[in-house]
């Protein structure tokens, strides 16, 4: 297979529309892929601007399916995780083929253009590794680390070259693309989201010009460092003794991240195009948030660790996902011998404040969600996800757990795969006495009419109740209406007002209480 059918196929395909989604198209493409991988390194370095153009096209045709795979934060569908994992494989083929063809062309005029392809295409199997929430290969950012070497060994490391990136076209040096991939895998370590990667990945590319890679230790500053030798990343904190070193330097970060502020302000979305800007303001504050934690890290030096984990072996939780599941199942549930009994609770009727046995209502039957038990610390735990079990699962999900007897909610920061066994997701707990609660949003006089919906009641550290919050899915929030709410003794009557986080497809809000009465006996 010739790289100029390679390079026609793809052309034809961006012309005509046709998406990479197509199952037929991937595989033929696929099959294009694996036979420049069947090529010597001087075949390669012969077809270099060939190579080249086709890469670009692919990264070009890559991009324009990215928007509809991740306008949804919700949907993922198997066909959408198809792809994606297809995206990360076949970009890691492309950059071993460029990197054959790189490590070939010492003193071809064709180095500073293979290079360049290698570690964009490193930096694009980063990306959709972490969002098909799938281990890189091991030998993904040690072929990168060694393309760059050659390039500074070449004398061209400092030479620009037109790339693809998000939609538009840049110049960037080898030492700037290698420095995406690096950063990108550093921050996409299974505490964003796909949506949030792609924002990352926006940002970083267009900043990575102002970062300095440099053999020498910085003075002063924000810097990260890698060992070009090894296979391993960035890494923050104290440095090895031994090894070909290189500091990432990061002194502009904190005033790229004050710009994207002022165009928050004032209205606009960083960087102003791309898949990245379509994508909702809530997931671009988070990504801004990250990287001020990363700021705040690495400022720190070395930040000690809140909490000890205690590991567990063998014991396997029942857990919860999303509003909605935990109320129909934490509440519903019968018990089980593999989980404790759910938490009691009650209904308040929309005509008044007669109280009516949640157990009367018709039951959903969902599927039950059973999970490995890592670690537990004060302030989270770690739940394993077998392989093809519970990829719904994602970073942001509210997820809840039976403890003991009570119920402890939380919030999914971390996602990582583990090998090929499957992955570890990292939970912040926000409480451990947590209860599921059924609303009735009251009827108003603008017309909007009575409606039941569930909740979780996240009680706050202190026993004053400032702190409690009341967690709904987020198209039932309402800060307009009002609600009953049954507990114990006493009905209340409360407006839900300021948020106070959000996730994927929840809120968590503070409340009001308008009105106090007693539950008549029944």
């Amino acid at each position: 297979m010739s790289i100029a059918t390679l390079i026609d196929s793809l052309g034809e395909c961006y012309a005509s529309g046709t998406q990479l989604r197509d199952a037929e198209f991937r595989s033929r493409l696929a099959s294009h892929v694996a036979a420049l991988a069947r090529l010597s390194g001087s075949e390669l370095v012969s077809r270099a601007p060939a190579l080249s153009e086709s890469l670009q096209l692919f990264r070009r045709l890559l991009n324009r399916d990215q928007e509809a795979l991740l306008d949804n934060a919700l949907e993922w569908t198997d066909a959408d995780r198809e792809f994606a994992q297809w995206a990360a494989n076949t970009t890691w083929r492309w950059c071993a083929v460029a990197a054959t063809a790189s490590e070939a062309a010492a003193g071809n005029e064709a180095a500073p253009a293979l290079v360049s392809a290698t570690l964009c295409a490193a930096g694009d199997s980063v990306k959709w590794h972490a969002i098909a929430a799938i281990a890189r290969p091991n030998g993904l950012l040690a072929r990168a680390s060694r393309v760059l070497c050659l390039a500074e060994e070449f004398g061209i490391a400092e030479t620009d070259v037109p790339v693809e990136a998000d939609g538009t076209t840049v110049s960037r040096t080898a030492p700037q693309l290698y420095s995406r991939a690096l950063l990108l895998g550093f921050l996409a370590s299974g505490n964003l989201t796909r949506q949030q990667v792609e924002i990352a990945d926006a940002w970083i590319t267009r900043w990575a010009r102002d970062y300095a890679l440099s053999r020498t230790p910085p003075a002063s500053g924000t810097s990260l460092w890698v060992d070009v030798t090894k296979g391993h990343g960035l890494r923050a904190g104290e440095r090895a003794e031994m090894g070909d070193l290189r500091y990432l330097v990061l002194e502009a970060l904190p005033r790229q991240l004050m710009t994207v502020e002022r165009g928050f302000h004032a209205g606009r979305i960083f960087p102003g195009t791309g898949v990245s800007t379509k994508l909702r303001i809530e997931e671009h504050i988070v990504v801004l948030d990250h990287l001020h934690r990363l700021v705040e890290q690495l400022r720190a030096k070395a930040p000690t660790r809140r909490a000890e984990r205690t590991l567990v072996e063998g014991a396997t939780v029942e857990a919860f996902v999303g509003v909605h599941e935990i109320v129909e199942r934490a509440m519903y549930a019968p018990p089980t011998v593999r989980a404790p009994r759910a938490l009691e609770a009650t209904l308040v009727d929309a005509g008044g404040p007669k109280g009516e046995a949640l157990t009367n209502l018709q039951q959903v039957e969902l599927p039950r969600r059973w999970m490995g038990l890592a670690d537990v610390s004060e302030g989270g735990l770690g739940l394993v996800a077998q392989r093809g079990e519970h990829e719904d699962i994602c970073v942001g999900d509210l997820i809840a757990i039976a403890d003991g007897g009570a119920l402890a909610v939380g919030e999914v920061m971390r996602r990582a795969p583990q090998g090929t066994t499957g992955s570890l997701i990292g939970v912040q707990v926000r409480s451990r006495s947590a209860r599921p609660v059924r609303l009735t949003r009251l009827a108003s006089a603008e017309g909007r009419g009575g409606r039941d919906l569930g909740g979780v009641f996240v009680p706050g550290p202190d026993a004053c109740g400032r702190g409690d919050a009341i967690v709904v899915s987020e198209g039932a929030y309402d800060p307009r209406a009002k609600y009953q709410l049954a507990f114990e003794e006493c009905v209340f009557v409360i407006a839900l007002n300021r948020v106070r986080r959000q996730g994927r497809g929840w809120i968590s809000c503070g409340y009001e209480v308008l009105e106090q009465q007693h539950r008549e006996a029944a």
